[in-house]
């Protein structure tokens, strides 16, 4: 089921009977059954009723509040599931160095794996200079991350390959922005504000699932407890920053479905964001991906599922299932075509 954006300024959410309207100035200008909703979105200055808080509270359907510049503020969720024994041990396995370290040699790996896989589904309509050199790279760091020893290595590891993938994903973006190399807080370009803001939507929808099946999105493996952090969620994330975000991302930018005229730059901290128009078209095109009617139906081959949602609620399960039989987690497999670690080898999605 959609998530529901709403970036009109001003606006305000209310339930009337089953659905959801959004008015503005007494005016309604949407209607949806919230049946059909599987979140909602509020960009800046939207406001949202009581009535529908507690309804959306009650649902077990989150409601996200960010800034326009792509900042989360706050998620509202129901609270804690009752499973306090998943998460008491949760936090003893977090405390356990052989399944701290096994977990995360797999994300690490799968991390790398999405890149590789990312990369070679360009290369043959968009070569790039170096890129054979990147991935005989990347696989070295693979293979690497597979017989690393400690959470820090792998935390290397994967911050080697994400300098090394940025700097072949860069010469993919074919439009009008300019994109040198990986910047946040803030963002300093709108590749890197389009990348930020995508981490953010897919970072949150993540955390919420983890919630819905009983885990503490704050306690992670490979990210190790940080304050404010939600670390778990970060883990979640890694091994679909390359294969949902930079892919999206890519498409929107090389179909130029937005452009340099939807970013400005805010005054006070530098960082470069989506005008309210900009940020229309981009959430636009952002469910349609995440609902499929985009071609961007996952690439697997396990755990079926048509949409990124139906996916990552599976891996959600799958993550509540490792931990409960104290078994390392075991990410997605993207092709990386001969990567050469162990449990890869999976296709590219076309």
């Amino acid at each position: 089921m959609p998530h529901l954006y709403v970036t009109r300024q001003g606006a305000s959410l209310h339930k009337r009977g089953d659905r959801v309207e959004v008015r503005d100035e007494g005016v309604t200008l949407f209607s949806a059954p919230l049946r059909r909703l599987d979140g909602i979105v509020l960009v800046g200055n939207v406001q949202a009723s009581t009535q529908i808080l507690r309804h959306l509270a009650e649902s077990s359907v989150p409601l996200f509040l960010m800034t326009y510049g792509g900042r989360l503020v706050a998620r509202l969720v129901p609270p804690l599931g009752r499973n306090v024994f998943l998460r008491v041990r949760q936090v003893h396995l977090s405390q356990d160095s052989t399944f701290v370290l096994e977990t995360a040699r797999a994300i690490v790996r799968t991390k790398i794996g999405g890149e590789l896989a990312l990369l070679e589904s360009h290369r043959s309509n968009h070569p790039v200079e170096g890129f054979e050199e990147a991935r005989r790279r990347l696989r070295e760091l693979a293979l690497a991350a597979d017989e690393c020893r400690s959470p820090d290595e792998a935390r290397g590891i994967e911050g080697t390959a994400a300098r090394t993938y940025y700097r072949i994903l860069r010469n993919l973006v074919r439009d009008e922005m300019e994109f040198q190399t990986r910047t946040r807080r803030p963002p300093t370009d709108p590749v890197n504000a389009l990348l930020s803001l995508g981490y953010v939507l897919v970072g949150s929808r993540l955390a919420s699932l983890l919630e819905a099946v009983g885990l503490d999105p704050f306690i992670g493996f490979l990210h190790d407890l940080q304050y404010g952090r939600p670390s778990l969620g970060q883990d979640f994330l890694e091994e679909f920053r390359a294969p949902c975000v930079d892919r999206f991302t890519l498409a929107l930018l090389n179909r130029r479905q937005v452009r340099l005229e939807d970013f400005e730059t805010h005054p006070e901290t530098g960082a470069v964001q989506l005008t309210q128009e900009g940020s229309r078209r981009y959430f636009t095109a952002f469910e349609r991906y995440m609902q499929g009617t985009e071609g961007s139906r996952p690439a697997v081959l396990d755990e079926g599922g048509d949409t990124w949602e139906e996916r990552w609620r599976a891996r959600a399960a799958r993550w509540a299932a490792a931990i409960r039989e104290a078994c390392p987690y075991r990410p997605e497999d993207w092709d990386a075509r001969g990567i050469g670690a162990r449990g890869t080898g999976l296709r590219v999605a076309s």
